[in-house]
């Protein structure tokens, strides 16, 4: 482990997201070596309890020379079972292959444990796997094989492309309401009760002003004392509950990934984005404005908006078009159910692609962000994700509610649970210190992969 990460960048991954976890959430640390163990029972989710988190993953290191990835995935399913939410999700990352010290055998046994039995188990509970391979060395093939079973997000990642691949995966999990960015500023109506600005900056050291629609300028260390600013190496976090209304500048750049994220009545739920699927498969997209979790259906107020979505492969340009475009829309109504629809096309190259769905007024704006992944061919989707796709199964961006509750593991690395109101995510993360494998070893390991690929069962 201490190869293929040896700045401990997994611990700053955890900890943006532990910064990004909103008050009033629920968790429970442990640790793991040769078993679990409870280190603390967390209270709700404030600034003392947050701080204990933190404080908790200076303690992470590399110890454990093994790697068990069966008996993990049983711990976090069995706690797993003790809740009925129907969206949890399990994080697991790796930095080499199912080894337990006892031989070839037991490790292949083992290894053939986690590719069917717990996969299978986890879709039976519906529980979403996201893998997180760490280097050029982990069991891609396998940790690929969980994710795409369970209808996750499947990242190889090392550095700090860690941080990334966990806010991707935290981004499915528990995608949350925006307000778009548009250069270095972005407008707060008057509805949002709280919002959280994550800032990468794209040059180390870089001091990053916020300034308030009252002019005043706010840095990490000069700001409201009701206001929390987490400034770390690559970002800053500032959260501000119930922010002024109107238009927020920002002095400096930001890099990929940063956002706005807000909590308010006012909210824009949008269905039909897979976090997988097969190539060339169309997809219709559904979008609608929310009031109090109501559908918003007053043509006189939906006509005096603009709605558009923008999807293209990540890298590349994206193609942008306009859903509805109010008074300039000429003879096309208003849905009377105020449910917009839009096919898109589907894609032929394997990859990441982003769909993006603004809708913009005179006095409100929400953004609506999601990855899918684009898979190399059909067959590389168990038979279950191929039917949950075909039925379009999709992510939706739901409103946050005021109570959440969320469960957080160490294991050896880390675990997390996670409920967002009514939306539901666990997630745990696993890793262990790798030892070396003979080249023979790592040979067989693929050859084992093609054998056991063929025992997945349509479940």
């Amino acid at each position: 482990m201490h190869k293929n990460d040896p700045h401990n960048e997994r611990s700053q991954a955890l900890r943006l997201l532990l910064n990004l976890l909103p008050a009033g959430s629920r968790f429970t640390l442990w640790t793991f070596a040769d078993r679990p163990e409870l280190i603390d029972h967390g209270a709700a989710m404030d600034s003392v309890q947050r701080s204990q988190a933190l404080g908790v993953l200076s303690r992470i290191d590399a110890h454990g020379a093994w790697t068990d990835i069966h008996a993990a995935m049983q711990a976090a399913l069995h706690d797993l079972a003790q809740d009925p939410g129907q969206n949890r999700h399990i994080i697991l990352l790796t930095d080499g292959f199912v080894e337990l010290g006892q031989g070839a055998s037991t490790d292949k046994a083992s290894r053939e444990q986690v590719w069917t039995p717990d996969l299978q188990q986890a879709v039976a509970v519906h529980v979403h796997i996201h893998s997180v391979a760490l280097g050029g060395d982990a069991d891609t093939a396998l940790l690929r094989h969980l994710s795409l079973g369970s209808n996750g997000r499947f990242v190889q990642a090392q550095g700090q492309a860690l941080t990334t691949a966990f806010l991707q995966i935290f981004d499915v999990a528990a995608p949350s309401q925006r307000v778009p960015i548009e250069g270095h500023s972005f407008g707060v109506d008057a509805g949002v009760r709280d919002m959280t600005l994550l800032a990468f900056r794209p040059v180390n050291g870089q001091t990053m002003q916020l300034m308030p629609p009252d002019h005043q300028s706010w840095t990490a260390s000069q700001h409201p004392a009701t206001v929390r600013w987490v400034h770390a190496d690559q970002y800053d976090i500032v959260s501000v509950e119930k922010p002024l209304a109107g238009t927020w500048q920002l002095a400096a750049d930001m890099g990929p990934d940063s956002r706005v994220s807000i909590l308010s009545d006012m909210s824009l739920d949008v269905q039909g984005v897979p976090t997988n699927v097969s190539p060339n498969t169309p997809l219709t997209l559904t979008m609608e404005l929310h009031n109090r979790n109501k559908v918003v259906t007053d043509p006189d107020f939906l006509m005096l908006t603009t709605l558009s979505v923008e999807a293209g492969k990540v890298g590349d340009l994206w193609r942008k078009t306009v859903v509805y475009d109010g008074p300039e829309q000429g003879s096309v109504m208003v849905p009377s159910d105020g449910k917009f629809a839009i096919n898109l096309p589907g894609y032929a190259d394997p990859g990441d692609y982003a769909v993006r769905v603004r809708l913009v007024s005179a006095t409100f704006s929400r953004e609506f962000d999601q990855l899918m992944h684009v898979t190399g061919h059909v067959a590389d989707l168990p038979k279950a994700v191929v039917k949950r796709m075909v039925a379009k199964e999709s992510v939706a961006a739901k409103p946050k509610k005021a109570s959440h509750h969320i469960w957080l593991w160490i294991v050896g690395g880390i675990f997390g649970a996670l409920l967002l109101g009514g939306l539901g995510f666990f997630g745990y993360v696993f890793w262990r210190k790798r030892k070396l494998r003979l080249a023979v070893e790592k040979a067989a390991g693929s050859q084992e992969t093609q054998d056991s690929s063929d025992s997945v069962s349509d479940k």
